[in-house]
C-alpha cells in the first residue's frame, strides 16, 4: 500500500473499512508489540501490524443514554466529543 505511505493510520482505517465492513471506530491498529495506534499517528512501512475489529455493545439500558449524548455532542458542533465517544465504540445508527 505504497500510496498510504507518510498518511496518518486514520487513512489505513479507511481503507480497511472497504475490506473488512467495519468503521475505523470498530478498528484498532496494534504495533508487534500491542501498543495501540492513535488515528492521528503516522506508521511507516515497512511495519508489522495487527487489526483488532471491535462490536459495537449490545447494552440496552445503556443505549439511549449513549445515543443522547452522541446527538447532543453532534449538535453541538463538539467534533473531539464526539470522536471520543465514537471510539468506545458506539454504534452510530442507535438514536
Amino acid at each position: 500500500m505504497a500510496e498510504l505511505d507518510g498518511q496518518p493510520v486514520r487513512a489505513l482505517k479507511r481503507r480497511l473499512h472497504k475490506l473488512c465492513g467495519r468503521t475505523r471506530f470498530q478498528q484498532r491498529l496494534l504495533l508487534a508489540d500491542g501498543t495501540p495506534l492513535q488515528d492521528d499517528a503516522t506508521v511507516e512501512p515497512p511495519a508489522d501490524l495487527q487489526l483488532v475489529l471491535l462490536p459495537f455493545p449490545c447494552d440496552e439500558s445503556n443505549s439511549r443514554s449513549q445515543a443522547d449524548e452522541l446527538l447532543h455532542a453532534t449538535r453541538r458542533g463538539k467534533v473531539q466529543e464526539v470522536e471520543a465517544i465514537l471510539h468506545r465504540p458506539q454504534d452510530p445508527d442507535v438514536m
